[in-house]
């Protein structure tokens, strides 16, 4: 799946929301026809980490899969690793 990535926004982590932190966050995710990213549903990771990695990863866009010549909805597992170490 990573090879089909072909545009990855990374997550802001404004220093107002307190200490920094760092952790995997995993998700189950849909990627559409389009290359979308998007019907997310967290597997786990730090409960204060997993807004901004889905922020992040709904701008995430991939090369459309292709079956028997059409591009297709595929479901994919997505991790993050995440370290705002300050």
């Amino acid at each position: 799946m990573a090879s089909h990535l072909i545009k990855r926004e990374m997550p802001f982590y404004p220093a107002s929301e307190g200490p920094y932190r760092s952790g995997t966050v995993v998700t189950r995710a849909t990627v559409s026809p389009e290359g979308k990213a998007n019907h997310f549903t967290v597997i786990s990771g730090p409960e204060s980490l997993r807004r901004r990695a889905l922020e992040a990863m709904r701008g995430w866009t991939y090369k459309p899969f292709v079956l028997n010549g059409k591009p297709v909805w595929v479901q994919t597992i997505i991790s993050m690793n995440l370290d705002f170490g300050g």
